[in-house]
């Protein structure tokens, strides 16, 4: 992407590898980490996640953001298994697929996408992760939709951070009472153990 995690990471003191398969997406990552005098702590190439460049049991941690569910799963979970040490983590924010409002909307403006986009199925994910010791997912955003919805509107951009923040909570509580709810959720914080 445009290298915020990367730089968040490394700002907090990481030694980071991250890759891309966008040459320009690269570009930029290098460019926010010399900006910052972050380079020296980062590694960044351009690669796929189905076939990645690194030695078996490589990281502690993976981080990524809304990336698995442009991959072809089987290739990239196999190889995310390869590269994580032995107890390592890997975590991961995706959008879900389950919300038929979401896909009506996605149905709707498909000029907000790209072609190899499929939300994530934790069904299908959950057939893959057989290798894993340990899988969970957080799921966020049922209610706190209707504030990204504000983003459409004139003054949505004023009324967004209060409005997120107080769905954001109702939510939390929500899916505390009835956790069936999160097949209605928008996105999933995935957690898988080694």
């Amino acid at each position: 992407g445009e290298g915020w995690i990367t730089q968040d990471l490394a700002k907090k003191g990481a030694i980071v590898s991250a890759f891309d398969i966008s040459a320009e997406a690269v570009r930029q990552t290098q460019e926010v980490l010399a900006s910052d005098g972050l380079a020296d702590r980062c590694r960044i190439a351009q690669m796929g996640a189905e076939r990645l460049d690194y030695p078996d049991e490589s990281f502690d941690m993976v981080f990524g953001f809304a990336i698995l569910h442009h991959l072809d799963l089987k290739p990239a979970i196999k190889e995310l298994y390869r590269v994580l040490k032995p107890g390592g983590v890997a975590y991961f924010a995706e959008p879900l697929g389950g919300n038929p409002l979401i896909n009506l909307y996605r149905r709707l403006t498909p000029q907000y996408r790209t072609a190899d986009e499929e939300p994530i199925n934790l069904q299908r994910l959950m057939t893959l992760l057989h290798q894993f010791r340990e899988f969970k997912h957080t799921d966020y955003y049922v209610t706190a939709l209707a504030a990204v919805a504000l983003a459409y509107l004139p003054f949505g951009a004023w009324l967004y951070p209060s409005v997120n923040r107080q769905l954001m909570k109702f939510d939390d509580g929500l899916l505390r009472r009835f956790p069936a709810l999160g097949r209605l959720a928008w996105y999933t914080i995935l957690t898988m153990r080694k």
